[in-house]
């Protein structure tokens, strides 16, 4: 059961992901917050581990995601650096990626492979 406190809107993600069965995900982008609350951690208490890229994917990542904001087609290097980060998660368990950033998003879309997405970019 979910600690009341957090934020409602957190509270329904936690609930969803639980739904969909996701126990491991990654998080991409930064980590949701309101107030003292955060995404990460409602997703913790709900049961559900959360992983997230090292500092210098994270970096890179940001990089890369401030570059499609600014109109950037990213190179094939980039996408299919992204493509492997992302199937080295899913060959290690993870049932989901948690993207939080539209910039991000449109970059996993594009090379996903399938993995399911978690679009939390409009909450």
């Amino acid at each position: 059961m979910l600690d009341e406190s957090y934020p409602e809107r957190f509270r329904m993600l936690c609930q969803e992901a639980g739904q969909r069965g996701w126990r491991r995900v990654i998080m991409l982008g930064d980590d949701l917050r309101e107030g003292p609350y955060t995404l990460k951690a409602c997703l913790a208490q709900a049961g559900v581990m959360v992983f997230v890229p090292g500092p210098r994917d994270r970096t890179w990542l940001r990089g890369l995601a401030d570059g499609v904001r600014a109109g950037e087609v990213p190179n094939e290097a980039s996408l299919a650096r992204l493509a492997a980060m992302l199937a080295d998660g899913m060959e290690h368990g993870v049932n989901g990626l948690v993207v939080t950033d539209p910039a991000v998003l449109a970059l996993v879309r594009s090379c996903a492979n399938g993995a399911p997405i978690f679009d939390v970019t409009e909450v």
